[in-house]
């Protein structure tokens, strides 16, 4: 504003400004004041009248681009995830990425095929782990082997050729977290050469389980530890930790929320023991069951109501955002006819709205393919339950297929939320 500055030299559209108004307002107020703007990748130098109609057309794509840059790369992992075609950059041990894809290490897949073979022989997993340990055999991504690390192995889908993706995601302060219901899982088969047969993998993890049943324990994280650790969680945001209960001859194993065990003042929720939960579990899939009529009847009829009007609503917007775009493809046009911007900028442009254009048919296209996906997984516990008949024990089969969280709250209510997207709450025995 001193007049100090006669010309500002920027890269491009999207660098000067962050969306349309904030790039006009900013090139009106320094033409005001006889400052002129080049812009290096559009070739443009502000001082002229139609600069400004081509400004406004370009720092809206940069405006658009900016804004769904982030959602068209997590909704493209997404798809990768969900066509099984996303690239495997970090390969478990036994395996090299090789353009984003598993190739067997064979030294490695020794070690793997001595693992498996161990368990099914009967050896333990601290054995195996000082047998290698011993042999000077060092795992990927620490200096030993150990119970940990050996289950690791046994659990891991990716040795029989399949992948198991979004195992852990990136929250909005780019810290990790291991996924335990809060996004979707993709499950692909056959994604690449296995090391193991499927029917050693399952029976090697059979032996697991059985052992840890055996031993009054847990499968490290794989038994029940594994189906509830990986998706329970208390009500206050806090992590709940399987812990033994009791006297010296009679313990238990309740889970306790670790800011309440930090500070009861943080977090008001008591332990809440682990057969009381599977008693839970029991009481309100026999509920399902005994009422499915009254229960999930009405609600697929609703969701059913409901995705069809999001459905449309969304291809709508969509359709719109089309028309957008073929406006602005007819306006680069008039400008290319007038020798207003030079044929390379035209396409350039033109190249941008097609490729979004061709993105915004395969959005609708997966908008219709998926329409119903709720209403199918509630058609699906619908059908289950249906068709069952009441339950006695807790079964992990049933509680995999049709959970994916459980809410502890701080009266120790238990809720369940269902893949459906039904949450249902019980009370513990002890309430």
């Amino acid at each position: 504003k001193l007049k100090k500055i006669d010309l500002i030299i920027t890269k491009s559209v999207s660098r000067f400004a962050r969306n349309v108004t904030d790039c006009l307002d900013s090139v009106r107020m320094l033409n005001a004041l006889g400052i002129e703007i080049y812009f290096e990748e559009e070739n443009i130098r502000t001082g002229y009248t139609e600069s400004e109609l081509i400004l406004s057309i370009l720092s809206a794509v940069a405006e658009q681009e900016s804004h769904s840059l982030s959602e068209n790369l997590k909704w493209g992992i997404q798809k990768r995830f969900k066509n099984g075609k996303y690239k495997l950059i970090s390969p478990p041990y036994g395996f090299d990425s090789i353009g984003g894809e598993l190739v067997i290490n064979e030294k490695q897949a020794d070690t793997v095929k001595f693992i498996f073979e161990g368990v099914l022989s009967g050896k333990s997993t601290n054995s195996l782990a000082e047998i290698l340990n011993t042999n000077a055999i060092k795992p990927q991504r620490s200096s030993k082997w150990n119970h940990t690390s050996i289950l690791s192995i046994l659990s891991n889908e990716k040795y029989i050729g399949d992948a198991l993706y979004q195992k852990t995601y990136t929250d909005y302060s780019f810290k990790r977290h291991v996924n335990n219901g809060e996004k979707p899982m993709y499950y692909t088969e056959n994604r690449h050469e296995g090391i193991i047969s499927k029917a050693d993998f399952e029976m090697a993890n059979k032996i697991i389980e059985q052992s840890a049943k055996e031993k009054g324990k847990n499968k490290g994280n794989r038994h029940n530890i594994g189906i509830f650790s990986s998706k329970i969680k208390c009500i206050c945001g806090g992590t709940l930790r399987r812990r033994q209960y009791g006297s010296k001859n009679k313990k238990y194993p309740v889970w306790v929320c670790m800011n309440h065990k930090k500070n009861s003042v943080l977090c008001s929720a008591n332990y809440v023991k682990e057969e009381d939960i599977e008693k839970a579990f029991v009481r309100m899939i026999n509920k399902l069951i005994l009422h499915y009529d009254i229960i999930l009847k009405p609600l697929l009829i609703d969701i059913k109501k409901i995705n069809n009007s999001d459905t449309l609503e969304k291809i709508e917007e969509l359709d719109t955002k089309a028309t957008k775009l073929l406006e602005r493809r007819q306006v680069i046009v008039s400008l290319m006819r007038d020798n207003h911007i030079s044929a390379a900028l035209f396409h350039e442009e033109n190249n941008a709205i097609k490729t979004e254009l061709a993105q915004i048919k395969e959005t609708k296209a997966d908008l219709i393919a998926e329409e119903n996906t709720s209403a199918h997984l509630v058609s699906e516990l619908l059908s289950f339950v249906s068709k069952s008949d009441t339950i006695e024990n807790f079964d992990e089969k049933i509680f995999s297929e049709f959970i994916s969280l459980i809410k502890i709250d701080s009266k120790n209510e238990i809720i369940f939320n269902m893949k459906c997207g039904l949450n249902l709450r019980e009370r513990s025995e002890n309430n």
